[in-house]
């Protein structure tokens, strides 16, 4: 659907005036009234557009909810400094930082302004409005963005000093350990029952932190929430990512986390696809679709950033860690909600969907680790269930997928592991004034491909 349709009345209110007044002295004057409404989508930070009656282009106001919250929950201001280093510093597509407002007499809270970006979000990850070879776009552009957010230098961007990059894993779960337990006492206060499943996930994880730590690799910048409706595609018929939305659980962290989240989400699409007939049936039906099994997303954001798959180890404790994170944010939004400062409209019901984002995470951490991907819709060990041509709302021949599977393989243990060496060749050509000189590793390449059989 359309950004826009997402727009309803205004449920958490804001001091109109007090907003012009602070917009007019601290970001440009305009006449008329401001006109607020409030986007309906998101648990979290309440969100508004803000139109102006004299055509000065749209704003989004986003702002730390009324009333009391969790401890380092919604933190606006660190999503606005990540949002305007990645606006300026590089490739990925994030609304413009307009401008960030910390005086609380303004408000009553925190907030900050940034462009509205236009566009399609998918609410519903089976993606039933579009067809097969749409959803494989949506879901390619989904690995794109992911690979442009872990290839970000957070360094020379000005954020090196934005976290704690090593422990990251153990960090996460005495986090949101420590968000559950308050969540829960809240809740217990008001009748409502604890969950043991969500209590034995956060064990199991606690117990295999360390070792995931030991194992983790560079530090990047991790988005913390990446899911299809934090996305805005753009409305043209060429599908890409225009916008990547809500980046308050942003930190500099282990890439896997990342990852996990995003393959812990095809549980919610199987049951989407399968409709009444569960995640069983949806998984009959995913090769149909046109999306990716989680196998191939695992393996398609790994050659995008010429690095290994995720191992079946590390798919079972990422993706069972994103269970248990949303798990205990969806308890803080039904604390929210029954203490009357929740900021979507449906926060009840999305918050009482904890016990089963508990369910599922241990359902994946107490199987055994090869079982992940095909419990997700997909082969186990990274290798990838249908043959990409499948995903194709087209046949080929056994000619054509031949040679797929013989150009695939030549530009994996070949065309990537060259990379460096041609980045190295061109640097040395650039410092000696000859950039534009023909690369020896290329010429390499185009003879070995040709040895290969490739035409050239």
């Amino acid at each position: 659907m359309d950004t826009a349709s997402l727009l309803g009345a205004v449920r958490s209110p804001v001091d109109v005036p007090s907003l012009a007044c602070w917009i007019r002295a601290a970001v440009h004057p305009f006449d008329g009234p401001l006109n607020i409404s409030q986007f309906s989508h998101g648990q979290s930070n309440p969100t508004y557009r803000l139109d102006f009656a004299d055509g000065h282009p749209s704003l989004v106001l986003r702002k730390k909810p009324d009333g009391p919250t969790l401890p380092s929950a919604h933190a606006v201001e660190r999503e606005f400094r990540v949002l305007t280093a990645l606006h300026a510093h590089s490739t990925v597509p994030v609304p413009r930082p307009v401008a960030l407002c910390e005086d609380v007499a303004v408000l009553g809270v925190a907030f900050y302004l940034m462009a509205f970006v236009p566009g399609r979000v998918f609410l519903e990850s089976h993606l039933p409005q579009l067809s097969p070879a749409e959803r494989f776009g949506v879901y390619a552009a989904m690995v794109d963005a992911l690979a442009r957010i872990h290839a970000f230098d957070w360094k020379a961007a000005g954020l090196a000093d934005f976290s704690r990059p090593g422990g990251y894993a153990g960090r996460q779960v005495k986090r949101w350990t420590l968000q559950s337990a308050m969540a829960a006492a809240a809740l217990a206060g008001a009748g409502e029952a604890p969950s043991p499943a969500l209590d034995s996930l956060g064990e199991w994880l606690a117990a295999r932190a360390g070792e995931m730590d030991v194992q983790a690799g560079a530090p990047v910048l991790v988005h913390g929430d990446f899911r299809l409706d934090n996305l805005v595609f753009s409305i043209t018929p060429e599908i890409r990512v225009v916008a990547v939305l809500d980046w308050e659980l942003c930190t500099v962290g282990d890439p896997r986390a990342d990852v996990g989240y995003a393959l812990g989400m095809y549980a919610l699409l199987l049951e989407g696809l399968g409709g009444a007939g569960g995640a069983s049936a949806g998984a009959a039906r995913l090769a149909r679709s046109g999306i990716p099994p989680a196998a191939q997303f695992n393996t398609g954001y790994a050659r995008a950033l010429g690095k290994a798959p995720l191992s079946p180890e590390e798919c079972q404790f990422f993706t069972a860690l994103a269970a248990y994170r949303l798990g205990a944010i969806q308890q803080g939004v039904l604390a929210r909600a029954m203490a009357g400062n929740a900021s979507s409209a449906c926060a009840l019901e999305a918050g009482a969907l904890f016990r089963q984002s508990a369910a599922r995470g241990w359902a994946l951490a107490s199987g055994a680790p090869g079982a992940v991907l095909v419990a997700l819709g997909g082969e186990a060990g990274g290798g990838g269930g249908a043959h990409p041509l499948d995903l194709l709302p087209c046949s080929f021949s056994p000619k054509v997928r031949c040679l797929y599977d013989q150009l695939e393989a030549f530009v994996a243990t070949r065309v990537l592991p060259a990379e460096a060496e041609a980045a190295a060749e061109l640097a040395f050509n650039t410092q000696r004034g000859a950039r534009w000189q023909p690369l020896q590793t290329a010429k390499r390449l185009k003879r070995e491909a040709t040895c290969a059989g490739f035409r050239i």
